[in-house]
């Protein structure tokens, strides 16, 4: 095998195609050589019997050698081999045909010869073949000579014609050697450039330059079984480039192609000696690192975070990129290559929402995600077979009692232990990037619900409904929304979205929430004070309320910056002509506070838990003749 194969052979692991081939030649080979020598052998009277046998001998071996390799009973090279000495036993057997005056022995031997020096190329490439040549060259005048010396048989016959053949022949087999040597050469030489540039192509990124998945794999497999081996340390980090989609989407391919490649350089500008740093996705990377003390390898990852948000230039705009970092070493964390892979692609899931945004796997993030796996499938099966249901938390007018509205809130039965609430399973959702059919089912129930309630006569003011920013990003949300809508009778006022701040920070979303507000839908923003509002973001914001988080609500009687907070929160919405709604109001005094403050609208279970659909409507006919500034709490 040539260097340039050798250099491919980890691809080559299959060579299928090439033993095909080769099989196919010698097949054919000793099926033109079977009847060719054995006609020879029967069918020229002339030939000695000694010579007669030894083309019958070579006949039989042809045939057994047909069987042999038909049936699969020996391998390729052996057979090469074989073919090889049994055309050297037919060259020589023509020889001395030739020197005993056997008729057409001569050209036959001289073509058998050059026949058998292609083969030695054929088979056995530039160097060996040329040897073998060579070999077969000098056997043949050593046979020569020893058939003419003085005192053999031979030396008294008339061998003029012979001699003038053979003297032909002594010359044009160098030359034929030559050229064949020449030609199998520069074979070669194409075949090392060709498997060089295959290489390149199946090892290299074409965009960064930087070895791909499949050299990432094997240089991580070396370094991990020499860790095993010798008790040396590795760390693998796998790198991902945040919303790097949202970046192709808005500037297109060309300025993503531009940002990878500027990564590239910045990363490798800096790594430590060792390193092995590959692409391995679109947004994914692989840096393989040596030995490192904490303090080196957090220094590497940090250089690796910053030069990644340092600005670059795009498409004549300057941008900066995030990026998320998962972490495992080896062997601690795996004794083979696919499972430290595995390992730090769950610390890269993990290290998502992290600030910094990195995480290192270990045994207590293992469970976790086994954990989120579980609450993933359990919902994906309420999904497909009905198992999700709604109950609806009235929101109440603090001062008068009356019902305002009600938030719709989905609820999933778990096998689990511990149960999974409503937060974790809608985080576990949103992780996953499966809010939009949770959301579809939420919609969809709710709408039929609230025709269900219109129609035996249950007019609620206004049901709201949380949005994740995924279905909010989906493109022609809003005019799907308000033909769901139409096409049950119902007006866009029944329904409110409830939003978290991080849901409207992308202009298509922002655009979605215009129509909706044009159409008579009102829009709050959930959680409120918990995310990095500023008083022109609400202001440009097409809003009708904005919603206190539960977290300020239960401080109001035990935290005087609480207090403040909802206060300012409270104559912010008035200055805007927005509505407040606290959440979570749980104990008299925060209601009674809240009141203070003027904020109008609450919920919480100081008025009633979430109730199913029955429930509720029985609550709504009773909640205009109880006063809510009693003590309900259940």
């Amino acid at each position: 095998m040539t260097h340039a194969a050798q250099d491919l052979q980890p691809l080559l692991t299959d060579d299928a195609p090439v033993r095909a081939l080769q099989r196919r030649l010698y097949l054919r080979t000793l099926t033109v050589l079977c009847p060719t020598t054995l006609i020879l052998a029967l069918f020229v009277p002339a030939y000695p019997e000694p010579l007669r046998g030894a083309l019958l001998l070579c006949a039989l071996a042809s045939a057994v050698l047909l069987v042999v390799l038909w049936r699969g009973w020996a391998a390729l090279r052996t057979v090469a081999w074989s073919l090889l000495l049994i055309g050297v036993l037919i060259n020589e057997t023509l020889l001395i045909g030739s020197l005993v005056g056997t008729p057409y022995t001569p050209h036959l031997y001289f073509y058998v010869t050059l026949l058998t020096f292609a083969w030695s190329f054929l088979s056995f490439g530039d160097r060996l073949g040329r040897r073998l040549a060579l070999g077969i060259y000098l056997l043949t005048l050593g046979t020569a000579l020893l058939f003419v010396l003085p005192g053999t048989p031979l030396a008294q016959t008339d061998l003029a014609p012979f001699w003038r053949m053979f003297t032909i022949f002594s010359v044009i087999s160098p030359i034929f050697i030559v050229v064949l040597s020449a030609l199998a050469t520069l074979t070669r030489d194409q075949m090392q450039g060709r498997l060089r540039a295959l290489s390149q192509f199946v090892y290299q990124d074409a965009l960064t330059g930087l070895p791909n998945r499949r050299a990432f794999q094997e240089e991580l497999d070396r370094r991990v079984r020499r860790a095993v081996d010798s008790g040396a340390h590795g760390t693998l980090m796998l790198i991902n480039i945040n919303e790097f989609v949202h970046l192709n989407d808005r500037l297109g391919h060309a300025a993503g192609d531009e940002a990878l490649r500027i990564l590239t350089a910045r990363w490798q500008d800096g790594l430590v000696a060792g390193s092995h740093l590959s692409r391995t996705d679109g947004d994914e990377f692989a840096l393989i690192l040596p030995t490192l003390a904490p303090a080196e390898l957090a220094g590497q990852i940090d250089r690796v975070l910053s030069r990644t948000h340092e600005p670059m230039e795009l498409g004549g705009e300057v941008h900066t990129l995030q990026a998320r970092v998962g972490v495992s070493h080896f062997p601690q964390h795996g004794d083979d290559a696919s499972t430290v892979t595995s390992h730090a692609g769950l610390a890269l899931a993990a290290a998502r929402g992290q600030e910094p945004p990195v995480a290192t796997y270990s045994a207590e993030l293992a469970a976790a995600t086994e954990r989120r796996r579980q609450v993933l499938h359990t919902l994906e099966v309420a999904l497909a077979h009905q198992g999700l249901h709604l109950v609806y938390q009235p929101i109440f007018d603090l001062h008068t009692g009356e019902v305002r509205s009600a938030e719709a809130l989905v609820r999933c039965r778990f096998a689990l232990t511990p149960e999974p609430g409503p937060d974790e399973f809608i985080a576990v959702a949103e992780a996953a990037e499966r809010m939009r059919p949770v959301g579809q089912w939420i919609m969809g129930a709710v709408l039929g619900q609230l025709r269900a309630w219109h129609d035996s006569g249950v007019h609620l003011p206004r049901v709201n409904v949380n949005v994740s920013a995924q279905e909010l990003l989906t493109p022609g949300y809003a005019e799907a929304l308000l033909a769901q809508l139409s096409s049950r009778g119902l007006d866009p006022q029944v329904l409110e979205l409830e939003l978290t701040e991080r849901s409207v920070l992308e202009d298509a979303a922002v655009r979605e929430l215009h129509l909706l507000r044009q159409a008579g839908m009102a829009v709050s923003i959930d959680d409120f004070g918990t995310g990095h509002s500023s008083l022109a973001w609400l202001h440009a914001l097409p809003i009708t309320c904005v919603k206190l988080d539960r977290r300020f609500t239960h401080m109001l009687d035990q935290d005087g910056a609480a207090d403040r907070l909802a206060h300012t929160v409270v104559t912010l919405a008035r200055a805007l002509e927005l509505e407040v709604v606290a959440e979570g109001i749980e104990t008299q005094e925060q209601l009674r506070r809240l009141r203070e403050l003027g904020c109008v609208l609450g919920q919480g279970y100081l008025f009633t838990k979430p109730l199913s659909p029955s429930e509720f409507v029985a609550f709504w006919r009773q909640a205009s003749r109880t006063d809510v500034g009693q003590d309900t709490s259940p």
